[in-house]
């Protein structure tokens, strides 16, 4: 049985926790919390064993095998060293860090410890993103030539939301970090360009268009809001022979894929219980012994931040 402890009880570490029960080789043993009431509910809801109101406290806990790392990113990297610090394995939310410098700095000492260290980047692990590997790796599509990638929404975030810090706030850290990481995911190349258009409110974007261009004519488009009432959430590859289409493209459900072959679609109804796959695929990483994940290691973390820094540069520049 593997125990997990969880630093930070939002709202993602709340489902994360509803994955959870349902993994029959993991449990929920430890939680961390400033907020008393938050402790209690997981005792109860979940059957937490261990309440620490103090978030070192728990990851000195010698029975937690793993941290989950819910706590918002201005807090990350703090965190997730003195997790290793303390020889805790680590899976930690994305983004996990945002400079290239951290990432080298966390991989460095978890491979120092010889623990596990993980960017809690889900979409690696869905299976309808396998199966765009697959089509993408057969020649399904041919060679890619543009990439569209949308996460929109339309929230009002009271003061005092992490979304409003200007250092570590805004849609593109909270929102971008997923359509950057799929790019990288799919192209396997370090962009040699970029445009940005940026709207910003109250000092913050609000609505992020990234362009990254690659020298071999490749261009891939990420656009993300919080003031968007279209919700857009899909993926678009355009090949030579074809295109791939995905709804939620950051936990796809659904997929399509036209070609000169005809049409295909494929579905995938998980519900509400969409960390279930990241969970096992950790698991997984931890009985076979390895202390980085196949699907998101040092190249995939460092690879994806170093084109976030290139376009939160620019939009630091916009006044």
């Amino acid at each position: 049985m593997i125990n997990w402890g969880i630093i930070g009880l939002g709202k993602i570490a709340l489902r994360f926790s509803r994955s959870l029960e349902n993994i029959e080789d993991g449990r929920l043993y430890a939680v961390a919390s400033h907020q008393l009431d938050k402790l209690s509910y997981y005792a109860e809801r979940f059957g937490a064993e261990k309440l620490y109101d103090d978030y070192s406290a728990l990851l000195r806990d010698e029975k937690v095998d793993i941290v989950y790392i819910a706590v918002p990113h201005k807090w990350h990297y703090q965190w997730v060293m003195e997790a290793l610090e303390n020889g805790r394995n680590v899976l930690c939310e994305k983004p996990a860090v945002v400079t290239c410098g951290q990432v080298k700095e966390v991989f460095a000492l978890a491979r120092e410890r010889k623990l596990f260290y993980m960017e809690a980047m889900k979409t690696r692990c869905m299976p309808l993103v396998r199966r765009i590997h697959e089509l993408l790796d057969s020649g399904s599509i041919g060679d890619i030539r543009e990439m569209e990638v949308h996460f929109t929404a339309n929230n009002e975030w009271p003061k005092g939301h992490y979304i409003w810090d200007k250092e570590y706030g805004g849609s593109f850290y909270d929102q971008g970090c997923y359509g950057v990481a799929s790019i990288a995911d799919y192209l396997h190349a370090d962009p040699e360009g970029l445009d940005v258009e940026c709207t910003k409110i109250n000092g913050v974007d609000a609505h992020t268009m990234v362009t990254y261009r690659y020298g071999s004519g490749i261009k891939a488009m990420c656009e993300c809001a919080f003031n968007d009432p279209q919700n857009k959430r899909s993926l678009l590859i355009q090949g030579t022979k074809g295109t791939i289409w995905a709804d939620f493209f950051y936990r796809p459900s659904l997929l399509k894929l036209e070609n000169e072959e005809g049409s295909f679609s494929w579905q995938d109804d998980y519900g509400d219980d969409d960390f279930r796959y990241e969970i096992r695929h950790v698991h997984d990483c931890l009985k076979s012994g390895l202390k980085e994940s196949p699907l998101m290691n040092l190249e995939d973390s460092l690879r994806y931040v170093r084109m976030m820094e290139m376009v939160r540069e620019r939009i630091d520049e916009e006044r």
